[in-house]
């Protein structure tokens, strides 16, 4: 699944990976209030991450799949929202929880990338059965480093 921080808000997003490698979101976004309390960020996450596939089937039509993850976002294009975002792609694994942030060249110096580059080195793991609080604060340190 995947966060992005704007302003008074994280938009949440369930995430497929496909048998080929390629994650996608799937509609609809979910928002919080980014003031909430880090125990409700992290019960919305773990839900979240439950209703993720690991064989999801890849969507057809592309222009309608990202015209529903915007609906309700308050944005017109994807790049309106990258834009302004603080982005982590968040994975469950067996054991664990990996919370990978990363940076919107575009709001920066141009690097070697162009849109979300990964920032291996302010990844953050949590244990799977770690609590909600946990879990929240994780998240939400992790958007921070992304500035």
């Amino acid at each position: 699944m995947c966060a992005y921080r704007l302003d008074q808000r994280i938009l949440l997003f369930v995430s497929n990976l496909h048998t080929s490698g390629l994650r996608f979101n799937v509609p609809p976004a979910h928002p919080i209030d980014a003031q909430a309390d880090a125990a409700e960020v992290g019960r919305t996450v773990r839900l979240l991450l439950a209703r993720s596939r690991v064989d999801g089937e890849m969507p057809t039509d592309v222009n309608a799949r990202q015209k529903a993850l915007l609906e309700g976002t308050g944005f017109r294009s994807w790049s309106q929202l990258e834009r302004r975002a603080a982005h982590c792609l968040i994975v469950q694994e067996e054991s664990a929880i990996s919370i990978e942030p990363s940076r919107n060249e575009t709001r920066h110096e141009r690097g070697p990338t162009r849109g979300h580059a990964y920032l291996p080195d302010r990844e953050r793991f949590v244990s799977a059965d770690c609590t909600d609080e946990v879990l929240g604060k994780a998240l939400r340190h992790a958007l921070d480093s992304c500035a």
